[in-house]
């Protein structure tokens, strides 16, 4: 016969093992994708180029930042960086390619740009995103992100610095809202490779909590329950 001690073990751990599996399968049911038809914002979002033919979004605003001598920046025309999802700047030009033909100067410094339009699915209504441009700018060393990208081409930016239209795209406005779908879509219907865009799954951290303390609660009721008995006993 198993002493009072044992049967105590025994109903905590049945308990341990049910809260594993109902935290388990509340997990499994909660971490679901995105909704392709959510909304996500497109505009114009800077990137770095850390090593040749990799971007990475900047953490600094182009206004904010030095880029150094030798360096490459980059701008593309999409999401910049939703919920996982992001649209780099589709050339992988490096420094030295982008800068072959432009000599080096006294008091000059070179930086190669790219400046992707993206794609025609989220261009604004009778707007067409033109071709991709690349250069390289020979501008004074201390010139910011955004006075290099001018030297490259036109701008139109906000007071407060915000990029709105490069090379005139687009004419008109700061940023559109369209879905997720049509976002992550390439001119021909397809979507963009994994190279180039990912969804993360939905955050479940707000369940977790609930969902340990629901636990946690039936753990302490078991062993309440075997106390209780212990002493009527």
């Amino acid at each position: 016969m198993l002493t009072r001690s044992a049967k105590r073990l025994l109903i905590i751990a049945a308990a341990s093992v049910a809260m594993h599996t109902f935290l388990a399968s509340a997990a499994q049911a909660t971490e679901t994708p995105p909704s392709a038809s959510a909304s996500v914002y497109v505009y114009w979002s800077y990137w770095d180029q850390p090593s040749p033919g990799t971007w990475l979004p900047s953490a600094t605003g182009a206004g904010a930042q030095t880029p150094p001598d030798g360096s490459v920046i980059g701008w593309r025309y999409g999401v910049g960086s939703v919920d996982g999802t992001n649209q780099t700047p589709r050339s992988g030009d490096t420094f030295e390619q982008l800068c072959a033909t432009t000599p080096s100067a006294t008091d000059k410094k070179r930086v190669g740009v790219v400046v992707d339009s993206g794609n025609p699915n989220v261009a604004p209504s009778g707007q067409q995103p033109p071709p991709t441009t690349t250069g390289c700018a020979s501008v004074a060393p201390a010139s910011s992100a955004l006075q290099v990208t001018g030297a490259i081409t036109a701008e139109r930016v906000t007071p407060e610095g915000m990029v709105c239209g490069l090379g005139g795209y687009p004419a008109t406005g700061c940023g559109s809202q369209v879905s997720l779908a049509v976002a992550t879509a390439d001119s021909s219907g397809g979507t963009i490779d994994s190279g180039e865009s990912s969804t993360a799954a939905v955050s479940t951290s707000g369940v977790w909590p609930t969902l340990v303390g629901i636990a946690v609660i039936v753990v302490l009721g078991a062993a309440g329950i075997l106390v209780a008995r212990n002493r009527r006993g």
